[in-house]
């Protein structure tokens, strides 16, 4: 096993032991400097191992593979961008960033499901941008996301190596998955669909490589552990890989391997599904809740309606050309290289035994996916592992200098298409940025994200405040997680409070539910809020700032401004099942 795929095992592990540590008040930079010196410790006594596994054949960077290297540093660079930018991803500082700010601020997770319907949703990404926050003292966002951007080209090469043996198609495979314009726009963000394609393509290379065979109960756990630990729904493209090394261990009679492999696999994934059990009954809440009927959600199939555009005739065509009805992206998001090569990986499926699991996992994967719902983010991982494919596909049926073109045309158009993903790309940030420095993101983050810079504002100058954010259309509270509350439909008690105060012209039932909370701070976005206004007057609140629509309501005098809310007490679950004192 190469160094590159032990080092994922070793995140995988870091992630589910935090995982399960999460609760406890274990987390801080003394403790995890411990643990790093401890770690270190041990390498100094292996260090006897360390030239042979990080050193690897010098060859494969010399010769004739050398230009294919050097497109691949220019896509490295060039996909690297959106590390640039501050996290102004919504469900990122809605929900993702709640993880590390709770563990940075308190040392622990407040397993909170409360205010935040997707608090225990699988967290091992989540967990791993907690450390570094820890760590660093301030959200890590680009630093964990360009380790995943990193493993998802290793993976792209080791999928193809272990399918061709050729070096330099197998770095072009690399620079290909690299131009996806997804790979940049999740480097933006702390969504697990990039993290799954790394994931999935390493998975399909080692299950390949050895022919279905459990030569490492521990990597293979990991491996699938680590899938279902990012997300739930991994699940569809992890099931037919592990549907052949079942059938192959079975019949080499490799028992105690696969109990092995299980075994590590709940130890990596269950973190996340045990702690939702233990709070909510339910092991995947929200979702299933119809069967779980767990009373912090309606015993309903929880559905996002605004993706069930429907599956078209020709869905490559659709998600490239009419992206739009997939998701909050432009036309071209999905790429130009996907629609282009994807189909020459039927050819090679058909012809060559070993492509058609591959094949198989990826379309199953992706079609199960897209039937349920039709979001192109969720299609990611299937749409990294087909384009590879497709690769080598377009290598088989082409000429060299003309699968040389037509691989730089494809490079060049996904990278051109990048800013299709995202609203915030098309107002090209980058050049702010090169023409004002990197002081810039505190620009673009409270020009494109205001309630996320007024927030962060009002806890740096008081770190003891209890801050609402009223605008259900803006609950972000990620980034101080432990001093804010929102109002969408991700807190079931505080949306409902909140429909019902607006229903009251007169303010007094805001009045009363503002009392009722006990926040020192509100944050009302004065176009879209007035009723809300009117109860703030009543408990003798005023503006104290403003920036744009957004206003600050406070108390006048800062003494008064105390916040006595018993919601964090009653919604802080590590304290009510653990029974330990949370940090004064």
């Amino acid at each position: 096993v190469d160094i590159e795929m032990k080092t994922l095992v070793g995140l995988a592990m870091v992630a589910a032991v935090v995982g399960w540590l999460l609760p406890f008040q274990l987390h801080s930079v003394r403790t995890y400097f411990v643990v790093a010196i401890s770690l270190m410790a041990f390498l100094l006594i292996r260090r006897q191992a360390l030239p042979s596994c990080a050193f690897g054949d010098k060859s494969s960077w010399t010769g004739r593979e050398s230009w294919p290297i050097f497109v691949l540093l220019a896509c490295i660079g060039l996909a690297s961008m959106g590390l640039w930018l501050p996290t102004l991803n919504f469900d990122d500082n809605a929900g993702h960033l709640i993880l590390p700010s709770q563990l940075a601020s308190d040392g622990y997770y407040h397993l909170d499901v409360s205010s935040q319907m997707w608090a225990l949703a699988p967290w091992l990404n989540n967990a791993l941008h907690a450390v570094g926050a820890v760590i660093a003292g301030e959200e890590v966002r680009a630093a964990v996301n360009m380790i995943w951007l990193l493993f998802g080209a290793y993976a792209a090469y080791r999928l193809t190596m272990s399918l061709t043996e050729d070096k330099e198609l197998s770095l072009l495979s690399s620079a290909i998955y690299l131009s996806h314009p997804f790979v940049t726009y999740l480097s933006t963000s702390m969504q697990v669909d990039g993290i799954t394609a790394a994931v999935f393509m390493s998975l399909l290379a080692y299950v390949v490589r050895h022919e279905g065979r459990v030569d490492s109960a521990i990597l293979l756990g990991v491996l699938f552990g680590f899938m279902a630990g990012l997300k739930s729904s991994n699940v569809v493209y992890a099931i037919l890989p592990l549907g052949y090394v079942c059938y192959q261990n079975i019949k080499l009679k490799k028992y105690r391997a696969l109990i092995g492999m299980f075994l590590v696999g709940a130890f990596v994934s269950g973190s996340s599904y045990f702690y939702s059990y233990l709070v909510t009954g339910n092991p995947f809440f929200p979702l299933f809740n119809e069967i779980f009927k767990s009373p912090y959600a309606d015993a309903v199939s929880f559905r996002d309606g605004r993706w069930h555009a429907g599956v078209s005739l020709f869905p490559p065509w659709d998600l490239t050309f009419n992206t739009e009805k997939y998701g909050e992206f432009y036309p071209g998001s999905a790429g130009l290289a996907f629609i282009a090569l994807s189909f020459l990986a039927i050819p090679q499926a058909i012809r060559i035994s070993k492509f058609r699991l591959v094949f198989a996992s990826a379309l199953v994967g992706g079609v199960l996916i897209f039937w349920q719902v039709q979001y192109l983010r969720y299609l990611f991982p299937a749409i990294a592992v087909l384009t590879t494919l497709g690769l080598i596909g377009a290598r088989q049926f082409l000429q060299k200098p003309l699968f040389i073109g037509t691989t730089l045309f494809l490079l060049i158009s996904n990278l051109v298409l990048m800013p299709t993903t995202s609203w915030m790309m098309r107002s090209d940030p980058w050049a702010k940025l090169l023409a004002q420095g990197v002081d810039e993101k505190l620009v673009i983050e409270k020009s494109l994200m205001p309630e996320k810079a007024v927030l962060l504002a009002i806890v740096d100058q008081d770190s003891e405040a209890c801050v609402l954010l009223a605008d259900p259309a803006t609950p972000f509270v990620g980034s101080a997680a432990n001093n804010a509350f929102g109002m969408a439909w991700y807190d079931k008690r505080l949306s409902s409070a909140r429909i019902a105060a607006q229903e009251d012209p007169s303010g007094l039932t805001w009045a009363s539910t503002l009392r009722a909370l006990g926040v020192s701070h509100v944050i009302v976005n004065s176009q879209h809020e007035k009723s809300i206004i009117v109860g703030l007057r009543k408990i003798g609140f005023r503006t104290i700032s403003r920036a744009g629509a957004l206003e600050v309501w406070a108390m006048p005098d800062p003494r008064d401004r105390v916040c006595y809310s018993k919601v964090k007490e009653h919604r802080d679950e590590a304290q009510r099942r653990l029974r330990f004192e949370a940090k004064e």
